[in-house]
């Protein structure tokens, strides 16, 4: 689910955007939902003259990021190579893949990286499991802090001025299990600043299952968070629960060990899943 800050704006905006602007301009209207446009569809949904459309068009496919199929245009090639060029340049990548793709193998369940980008969480990273379902999520997928696993971890760790500005904006309830209330938002934040876990049953995607863990660089810094994925009968009892919560914290436990992080590990999976209990938040009777 993409939920990139809206571009809607009024003609008078559009005709501010400056020529050399338009270009990047009209890249961001391409998303997961409407991966393909017409020149017509995206004049009219930009409000740009379509001759500017047009001219803005032709400089993305020379080079590549844009490509024609019939009438139509979709992204091209060159994000693929830029996105490769970002995912091997980042310092944190190589040490991460291993325990990704272990924790994918011990679990049998998709294992993820998110990083907190602006107001948004990104997946950067996603290890699909081998067979059985396939999640929703993909690398390059933006969030919502304030719902899902690696969301939520993800916010509890966010500068102050992030933390307050997802907390104020609106909370759309995308399924039944959404937290959406200031308080149910305080109360899972607070639960996660103080266990270092987090988990979501069904919060973005019925019948989805995630759980998540802090990394951490030198100095204590912040990097990612990391995660498990799957669907939500892999967890019948609290017993399968516990197991794969005590895997994902060792594993972050680890992996910040090999980027650098030295000070106490404060992720505790029994305390949370008891907190988790406390407050009904389980989806089963243990």
């Amino acid at each position: 689910m993409d939920h990139s800050t809206d571009h809607h704006l009024n003609a008078d905006q559009e005709s501010a955007i400056p020529i050399l602007e338009r270009p990047f301009h009209l890249l961001t209207f391409f998303c997961p939902e409407r991966p393909i446009w017409t020149l017509s569809a995206l004049a009219r949904e930009s409000g740009l003259p379509k001759a500017s459309c047009l001219r803005s068009i032709r400089v993305l496919e020379k080079y590549r990021f844009l490509r024609r199929e019939g009438d139509a245009y979709r992204l091209g090639s060159q994000f693929i190579r830029l996105g490769a060029f970002v995912q091997e340049s980042s310092p944190s990548r190589g040490i991460a893949l291993p325990y990704l793709e272990r924790l994918r193998n011990i679990t049998g369940h998709t294992s993820q990286w998110a990083v907190l980008d602006g107001f948004d969480g990104v997946y950067t990273e996603v290890v699909q499991a081998q067979a059985g379902l396939r999640l929703y999520i993909v690398p390059g997928q933006r969030v919502d802090l304030y719902c899902g696993a690696s969301a939520r971890l993800l916010l509890a760790f966010a500068p102050n001025s992030v933390r307050e500005h997802t907390f104020q904006a609106p909370h759309p309830k995308y399924t039944r299990t959404t937290p959406t209330s200031l308080e149910e938002l305080k109360t899972l934040d607070t639960l996660t600043q103080k266990t270092w876990m987090a988990a979501s049953f069904g919060e973005v995607v019925e019948h989805s299952v995630e759980l998540a863990a802090p990394v951490f660089g030198a100095n204590g810094h912040f990097l990612a968070a990391i995660s498990i994925g799957a669907a939500s009968t892999a967890y019948p009892t609290i017993e399968e629960l516990r197991r794969d919560l005590t895997l994902l914290n060792e594993t972050a436990r680890d992996l910040s060990a090999d980027l650098g992080y030295s000070k106490p590990w404060l992720g505790d999976p029994d305390f949370f899943l008891t907190m988790l209990k406390g407050l009904q938040w389980l989806p089963f009777q243990d």
